[in-house]
């Protein structure tokens, strides 16, 4: 798995050198890569592939990188686009952040097939390029000798063994960061009987026919992923992790920050950040040109202490725009003093377990984290027993995080919905609704 580093335009970080109001901003950029072993060739019949990943694309899951279709230096993606990079030889698809890895993302078997390889046991939190190829991975073979490779998985979460035969859509191991690899993700990568790289979209660029049994939409449109606000500077490491989200800040807090993840900024696309006080009055504002494309990357903005001392506490707003048209309004406060209780901050309050085969079960972990100054005591209720909690009670320590258990065991052969009630001490958000949602399904 070969990645890019971290850029930073050059113009703009001297730029904020000379900005008197105590502002300044990064651009984090990461691209997913993979290896590869052979040159793409036309294939045999195609096989109908299901999608690989129990995610929704564009909301905790999208696609990173496709087959490289280039032949010599350069990349172009299967319609005739900018989302590979040179030489790679599958589909990239990773999970918004490390924090829905721990939450569990479920790579499926994309067919019918048997496990002809299995590796496991290797770090799966890597962030970093360098040794581990797949990391670990799956190989299954299916009609005609194709095989379908899901590589860089987590870590123990492996589910079949060399020689088992798997069903299409059975679960086979949760995506990780394992191998040469910086996210979280799945590299999934199609071989047909000669061992020529098969790409499964079908385009201008790409393939004659699709692989797919619905062939996902192209990904190339701008869109806001993920953001937040935080009280400190984060690294690359701690935007992929994803820090929590604050709303709630104190004259004491040395800064507060706005960040958003996106994808697919264009070249010449002009991103603008404003800041308005709780009379309504523009604090500060923050206009630049993105120099190039950036397949997915993150970008922040934040002012020091001092910049807002004289400026009035309660409810304050954050505007993002691109090309002049608002993506993201997020209201944010500011305390004379730090709250004193508990502070709940949940990821999530929505789970879709997808399907699920009847007499089966699949788990998600709810993250809950304390972002107060006392213990958060938190009881948990399930108001459909198909939907099971393993704890009814936590107690989460200040600036601790705890992962709770929720398992979907389907009964029968249709949809589930239900609600998981979260009861706390927090003095602001006293009862928490997290929305819970299944399918049962007989046979593969």
């Amino acid at each position: 798995m070969r990645m890019t580093t971290l850029s930073i335009n050059p113009e703009f970080r001297s730029a904020l050198t000379r900005m008197k109001w105590l502002f300044r901003g990064l651009l984090l950029l990461v691209a997913l890569g993979g290896v590869f072993l052979t040159p793409v060739g036309q294939a045999q019949e195609p096989l109908r592939f299901r999608f690989p990943l129990v995610c929704t694309i564009n909301e905790d899951c999208f696609f990173a990188n496709y087959v490289d279709h280039r032949s010599g230096p350069g990349a172009q993606d299967y319609q005739c686009g900018p989302i590979t990079y040179d030489g790679h030889r599958g589909t990239d698809i990773p999970a918004l952040n490390f924090r829905l890895m721990d939450r569990g993302v479920y790579a499926v078997a994309a067919a019918e097939g048997t496990v002809v390889a299995v590796q496991d046991g290797q770090f799966d939190r890597n962030k970093r390029t360098g040794v581990g190829g797949y990391g670990n991975h799956i190989i299954l073979e299916h009609a005609g000798g194709i095989r379908t490779i899901y590589a860089h998985l987590k870590k123990n979460s492996l589910k079949v063994r060399v020689g088992e035969h798997v069903r299409a859509g059975e679960e086979l191991a949760e995506i990780g960061s394992s191998g040469s690899s910086t996210d979280a993700h799945l590299h999934f990568e199609v071989r047909d009987a000669s061992d020529r790289v098969v790409d499964p979209f079908q385009g201008p660029c790409g393939s004659p026919v699709s692989w797919w049994a619905e062939q996902p939409p192209y990904e190339n449109a701008f869109q806001v992923l993920d953001y937040g606000m935080t009280n400190f500077e984060p690294t690359l490491e701690q935007l992929k992790e994803r820090p929590a989200t604050r709303t709630d800040f104190s004259r004491n807090d040395p800064l507060f920050l706005f960040w958003v993840q996106v994808k697919s900024v264009k070249a010449g696309d002009v991103a603008r950040v404003e800041f308005y006080n709780p009379q309504g009055r523009l604090f500060r504002r923050s206009e630049f040109r993105h120099d190039r494309y950036y397949r997915y990357s993150w970008w922040y903005w934040f002012w020091l202490r001092e910049a807002w001392a004289g400026e009035p506490t309660g409810r304050w707003t954050v505007r993002y725009y691109l090309n002049n048209r608002l993506y993201v309004t997020m209201p944010f406060f500011v305390h004379p003093t730090p709250p004193q209780g508990p502070e709940i901050w949940l990821a999530e309050t929505s789970l879709d377990f997808g399907s699920v085969q009847v007499g089966g079960t699949r788990e998600y972990r709810l993250i809950v984290e304390n972002l107060g100054r006392a213990n958060l005591q938190i009881s948990l209720q399930s108001n459909n027993s198909v939907f099971q909690v393993a704890r009814e009670g936590v107690t989460v320590r200040p600036g601790g995080k705890e992962l709770i258990a929720i398992t979907f065991a389907p009964a029968e052969a249709e949809s589930y919905q239900g609600r998981i009630t979260l009861t706390t001490n927090d003095p602001d958000e006293g009862t928490i609704p997290v929305s819970v949602r299944g399918r049962g399904h007989e046979g593969p």
